[in-house]
């Protein structure tokens, strides 16, 4: 669903929220119906319900193929994950792309899954790049799946805020 939220704040709510081909095309041509708009000046991507959005090795594999992760990095007008709940694997990496990220405290957060095929050496210079070396390791080696909470405590700088709070905090860093 693509929503206008007025002075060029749009937003793409997913109602599937585990990464398939379908999800990946319709989120392109949100994303280009989006960077065609005169008006537009901020996306929100967002999940629905407790998931932001996950995947596994294949759904990870289809995103790079398809230039998912590329274009969300290169979109032209800044990119907020809302993520009101969990994001794994290839949902996270969705996010970690994203300009800016909004938490929730209580959803849980990962992208490492031996038993799902994600493995974390092939992002790790991705993950550094964003979240920096020492904070990437413990998120990818050493916790693969931590709360909103834990990861504050760890020194995550990212809006992190209880979950009836992450639309209100997220259309507040969207309209700044």
């Amino acid at each position: 669903e693509l929503l206008d939220h007025r002075n060029g704040v749009f937003e793409i709510r997913m109602m599937e929220t585990t990464l398939s081909d379908a999800v990946i095309e319709h989120l392109l041509r949100a994303m280009a119906a989006v960077g065609r708009a005169t008006t537009a000046k901020v996306l929100m991507i967002r999940g629905s319900g407790n998931r932001f959005l996950t995947g596994a090795r294949e759904a990870h594999h289809r995103a790079v193929e398809r230039k998912l992760y590329r274009a969300i990095a290169e979109f032209p007008y800044p990119v907020i994950a809302v993520m009101h709940g969990d994001a794994t694997g290839a949902g996270f990496m969705v996010a970690a792309v994203c300009d800016f990220i909004v938490c929730s405290e209580t959803a849980n957060y990962g992208f490492s899954d031996a038993a799902a095929g994600l493995l974390p050496a092939p992002v790790q210079a991705v993950f550094e790049e964003r979240f920096g070396r020492t904070l990437a390791a413990d998120f990818l080696y050493f916790t693969p799946m931590s709360t909103g909470e834990a990861l504050r405590r760890k020194g995550w700088t990212c809006p992190i805020v209880p979950p009836e709070q992450v639309d209100s905090e997220a259309l507040s860093l969207a309209n700044s």
